[in-house]
């Protein structure tokens, strides 16, 4: 038996029910020309620029609702982001500039205005190709759902070792090596 197990609730159905009511979020509202001098001034974090909405209701998830996230990033003229892949799907909605994405090698073209659906865990890179315009996409992900099942998980740079996403300490047992044995999958 575990000894660092919590002993789990028992609780009545009426209550249960009750709990899993959630209040209505609030409307929330986003400025463009706020979010895009945001990006502009923000440092490169994960090899780019980019920024993350939060509802103020949401603010210890860092999403705008409840199973969505949406992130601003910003490509300087002739900049790419790293060859990348995670769980989450995204919706990547072109609001300024050119460029493509690289999904599984096969190249999506975009402009203003066009969306790029990236599926869950296909490795893809973003790339501006002006010399002269930064390019700025609004990418839309199930993150939220997939981070509260702690399903999350990230490579980048593509080639790295996919890490568990999880919050720093936890889970860090590593289990023995399994000499011999194959996979069925």
């Amino acid at each position: 038996m575990a000894s660092d197990a919590v002993k789990g609730a028992i609780v009545p159905y009426k209550e249960y029910t009750e709990n899993a009511k959630k209040p209505l979020l609030a409307p929330a509202l986003w400025k463009y020309a706020e979010l895009v001098d945001a990006v502009r001034a923000s440092d490169r974090d994960w090899k780019r620029r980019i920024l993350a909405l939060s509802h103020p209701d949401m603010v210890e998830d860092v999403s705008v609702a409840q199973d969505l996230a949406v992130v601003v990033q910003m490509l300087r003229p002739g900049e790419r982001s790293q060859l990348h892949r995670h769980s989450p799907w995204a919706l990547h909605f072109a609001l300024q500039g050119k460029g493509y994405t690289s999904i599984n090698g096969v190249r999506y073209d975009w402009g203003f205005g066009d969306i790029v659906f990236t599926p869950a865990w296909t490795y893809h890179e973003h790339v501006n190709v002006s010399d002269t315009e930064d390019a700025i996409l609004y990418s839309m992900q199930n993150l939220p759902l997939l981070a509260r099942s702690n399903n999350l998980f990230r490579e980048e740079p593509a080639g790295q070792q996919p890490k568990h996403v999880l919050r720093e300490g936890e889970n860090k047992y590593v289990p023995p090596a399994q000499d011999g044995v194959t996979s069925s999958w």
